[in-house]
């Protein structure tokens, strides 16, 4: 059975353990967790349970990665130069969604997990509008001004209907269905190759 000085010395082992710190809070979630299911069970009393880590522990956030103004330079040429040596009519409609893509992402500021889950009919070019689902199922209405988004994207929904549509997916793979994070995160690293 386990005491409560026990539970506190592996809390104290967690952190002098050189772990990252969310390795540690996830540790001390988890033994939270079985303290829980064991005080439920009776198998141990509340009180002889730490609620947490004496003087707790404070996990940094992290930022989101970003790019470099080279970078960006770089993905920006790539895309537009893509679009203009395409050699096949799969090649020029990935082009211009892939260029669609970079636009969006770098004049809106959305995740790519949002872009990804954004769909057509969530798009109005008219109002210059897109409904974004955003995390915890919150909903947002981002303005698109910018005129070469806009350009970019009326392109990108004029070629969209030739890759057969499977979803209602704003951007979609080749193959017509919703195009992933993974999908959109392999357009970023062939550009920049």
């Amino acid at each position: 059975m386990l005491a409560g000085k026990q539970v506190q010395e592996y809390y104290n082992h967690l952190m002098v353990s050189g772990l990252k710190a969310a390795s540690i809070r996830r540790k001390t979630i988890t033994m939270n967790l079985f303290l829980k299911y064991c005080v439920a069970g009776r198998h141990i009393f509340a009180k002889e349970v730490p609620a947490r880590p004496k003087g707790g522990f404070i996990v940094p956030r992290r930022l989101p990665k970003t790019m470099t103004d080279d970078k960006l330079v770089a993905l920006f040429k790539a895309a537009r130069k893509s679009v203009s040596a395409a050699d096949t009519s799969l090649d020029s409609i990935l082009a211009v969604r892939n260029l669609a893509i970079i636009e969006m992402l770098y004049s809106t500021g959305i995740r790519i997990g949002e872009l990804s889950e954004a769909n057509a009919s969530d798009l109005s070019l008219e109002h210059g509008t897109v409904l974004i689902h955003g995390k915890g199922r919150k909903e947002r209405l981002l303005f698109v001004s910018n005129g070469d988004v806009l350009n970019a994207l009326k392109a990108w929904l004029k070629k969209r209907p030739l890759l057969r549509p499977s979803a209602d997916a704003l951007f979609l793979n080749r193959y017509g269905a919703r195009l992933s994070i993974f999908g959109i995160e392999d357009v970023f690293a062939k550009m920049l190759e």
